[in-house]
């Protein structure tokens, strides 16, 4: 058993789960079964894979009604048993930590994993974590499970696409299938041997589905809902319509954070079927193609109809099966979700719920002869760029670089596949398109000209949104370096963040802030720093970000105690943070980036854009940078110091960690432009501004106040012989000094020069 519990540190609480190494190695191809109790889960099973290996099958199964279970799956390190203190682990902590999972809303999950995506396939043990989950539903049914987990040196056969014929309409989406069904006789003919309009339909409809199942090999399933409506009759008439279900963004397997996937790849990338990687309705479809009623009648096109031949048309008949590929294939995700109907009003060239989407992060708008990434734009120049002819381009290598375009011998930016921008826009048609001119014959331009088969150019695009079966390696974390951290539309709040064990497995984070009135308070945390991210885990009372007050007169090592009446949460990703919509502003940023998502009190849910405020680089050889304090003999206060680039022997920035007369946390901040020993600078105390309050105009100027003073003496981080002198007298109702004299100073935090980020 292995415990990661650093009570003794009593100014910093830290707690890590409990974890149990997992003891049942499993034997490719060959099944266990186990019983596992309701309320309950197992950390016990893992396999390990080799650098042949090319594909891993997981299959979990129960045979006892009524019982609903789950599995979760991760690389390298394995899932805790439990919280600190041996509390039961959430179900949300263990999706944290996951980078696959099957949760499926019944018995029978599965995962398959190869060498694409996120999370490749990769030699080195492979962690379940398989629970009952009723432990959710509140019943008390044990569950028996048998599992298999399977590793192969070649790729599974490719997965089908059903086709779902009797869907189910609303008011939002008619959806009519009578037509699939239509008893009107048909005689069979270039490949379809239907006997019937209604069976010509289905086996054209399925022959679609075939041929993108084929060119595609996905190990996933694909659902559609195959739909009839009527979409119109005239000159111009829609021929048919299709867009993915759902869209999700942030799942672990997905290559691009902070982006939004249609559900198709969602499925592909995560290894499993759409509902199981979401526990959603596994009857619910992840495409839904509606195709005119119209056509087929006299009212559309005359006497024209549906060509729903196997082999291409050679009439003027619009062909089925190639309206169908071209509708499919926007379901699975070869569409852009940036609004660009120009009579959205204010909503024009917005991003959907201002976040980027998959398809249109593969655009760049040549302008001036200068290409800038579409999504970066102003919701004003996206509108420009949509209507900019030529000047729309996809920039993904791998279509740049396929046979199927004709202008990869062309010097850049003539060789990138140009998407249909014509002036004025056409909202149903522009940007989500290949351009009509130049790309002849391509399955995905805006007006289907001949019978095209083949997803040809559409392929390699498809790659770029999540269908990609080209091998991946595993990125690389970012781990940054310990240091001060701020959102500058935040300025004067921040936090201060350190690596507090060998390796950078466990950090210590202080955030220092102002309370709704704008007196200074500060709150800490600590947990678990994997895959680029801080997860601190949640306490009894589910707080992860917690405050402290301080009784003097209590006994030593009791004297701070959590504040159970503040609600507090908090998480901070430093993986691709540049994608995130709050940090579009830092986007040109060169430090570390990190989205911080915290909840404290009524305050929910906010989220930050958090840079370096004295990167790495700039600090002195000497760098003090980390966490200070006075160890368990006086516990309850401390210091964050980060070192300055002043000459010489470096200034020294400084938070105090304090409390007023009435045992509140407070802090103070202290500035030593030339660090010596025993030098004494003024405390200031800052008047801030609340958490969601917008930057006050000139801030900090004039908020400043004295509140005493501080005197360092410090020897290089790591060794001893540090000490401190302080008096902090806080200048509020609370009124109370907080002061030490020559109270010994040492590191917590692992020092700068032992630091190894990546």
């Amino acid at each position: 058993m292995k415990r990661f519990l650093l009570a003794s540190l009593t100014f910093l609480l830290l707690a890590a789960g409990l974890q149990a190494a997992p003891s049942i190695p499993l034997q490719s191809g060959t099944p266990v079964s186990f019983n596992l109790a309701a309320n309950s889960l197992t950390t016990s099973y893992f396999i390990n894979a080799a650098s042949s290996d090319r594909f891993l099958r997981i299959n979990l199964d129960s045979s006892t009604a009524g019982v609903n279970i789950g599995m979760y799956l991760r690389h390298g390190t394995p899932f805790p048993d439990s919280l600190s203190g041996g509390r039961p682990i959430s179900l949300s902590y263990i999706e944290e930590l996951s980078h696959y999972r099957s949760i499926g809303p019944d018995n029978a999950e599965w995962l398959q994993i190869g060498r694409t995506g996120a999370e490749p396939l990769r030699a080195g043990p492979w962690y379940l974590l398989i629970v009952n989950l009723n432990l959710a539903q509140g019943t008390s049914i044990p569950a028996s499970i048998a599992l298999t987990a399977t590793l192969s040196q070649s790729e599974p056969a490719a997965a089908s696409f059903a086709v779902n014929f009797n869907a189910v309409g609303n008011a939002q989406q008619p959806c009519s299938t009578s037509e699939w069904f239509d008893n009107t006789p048909a005689t069979p003919s270039a490949g379809n041997t239907g006997t019937t309009l209604g069976a010509q339909r289905r086996n054209a409809m399925l022959r679609a589905a075939e041929l993108l199942a084929q060119e595609l090999q996905s190990p996933v399933p694909i659902n559609i809902d195959a739909c009839w409506d009527n979409l119109g009759t005239g000159n111009s008439v829609t021929l048919a319509q299709a867009g993915p279900r759902t869209l999700v963004t942030d799942l672990p397997s997905m290559p691009r954070k902070y982006t939004w996937y249609a559900d198709g790849p969602t499925a592909r990338l995560s290894g499993t079927a759409f509902c199981k990687a979401l526990d959603d309705d596994c009857s619910r479809a992840q495409i839904r193609a509606t195709f005119n009623n119209q056509v087929d009648t006299a009212s559309a096109l005359g006497a024209v109809g549906f060509h729903y031949g196997f082999q291409a048309s050679t009439t003027s008949s619009p062909d089925f099966i190639t309206v169908a590929l071209h509708e499919i294939t926007h379901g699975l995700g070869f569409i852009s979700l940036v609004e660009i109907d120009p009579d959205s009003g204010s909503d024009a060239g917005t991003k959907f719920l201002g976040t980027d989407d998959i398809f249109s992060a593969q655009l760049s708008w040549l302008q001036a002869g200068q290409l800038r990434p579409f999504n970066q734009l102003s919701d004003a120049e996206r509108m420009q760029a949509a209507a900019a002819g030529s000047g729309l381009k996809w920039i993904d290598a791998s279509a740049t670089n396929s046979i199927s375009n004709p202008r990869r011998a062309l010097p850049a930016p003539d060789n990138y596949v140009q998407l249909y921008a014509p002036n004025p826009i056409s909202a149903g048609s522009s940007v989500s398109h290949i351009d009509q001119d130049g790309f002849s014959g391509e399955l995905m331009r805006p007006f289907i000209v001949g019978a095209p088969r083949t997803l040809s150019l559409a392929r390699p695009m498809l790659d770029a949104v999540g269908w990609s079966n080209a091998e991946t390696s595993a990125g690389i974390d970012p781990v940054p370096f310990g240091g001060f951290f701020y959102d500058p539309r935040h300025s004067g709040h921040g936090i201060e963040f350190s690596p507090v064990t060998a390796g950078g497995d466990v950090y210590v984070l202080i955030f220092y802030t102002y309370d709704a009135a704008g007196n200074p308070e500060w709150f800490l945390t600590s947990g678990r720093f994997l895959d680029g991210r801080f997860l601190p885990e949640p306490d009894v009372n589910g707080n992860s970000l917690q405050r402290f007050t301080y009784d003097p007169t209590r006994p030593s090592g009791q004297r701070q105690q959590v504040d159970a009446s503040v609600r507090g949460r908090l998480r901070l990703d430093f993986v691709q943070a540049a994608n995130a919509p709050t940090c579009v502003a830092a986007a040109a940023f060169s430090g570390y980036l990190a989205v911080m998502t915290f909840t404290i009190g009524d305050d929910s849910e906010q989220t930050w854009c958090m840079q370096e405020l004295i990167p790495a680089g700039l600090r002195p050889s000497v760098d003090m940078t980390g966490t200070w304090y006075a160890g368990p003999q006086d516990s309850g206060w401390g210091l964050s110091l980060g070192s300055l680039p002043n000459a010489g022997s470096g200034g020294l920035f400084s938070i105090l960690y304090y409390y007023d007369g009435q045992g509140k946390p407070r802090w103070a901040l202290a500035t030593v432009d030339a660090l010596s020993a025993g030098s004494t600078v003024d405390l200031l105390s800052r008047n801030g501004y609340c958490r969601t309050c917008a930057l006050p105009a000139g801030f900090p100027a004039g908020r400043d106040s004295d509140v005493g003073s501080i005197s360092f003496s410090l020897q290089p981080a790591g060794s001893a012989g540090s000490q401190v002198s302080y008096s902090a007298s806080w200048p509020g109702i609370e009124a109370g000094t907080f002061a030490r004299t020559a109270s010994p100073l040492t590191i917590l935090s692992i020092p700068a020069a032992d630091q190894q980020p990546q």
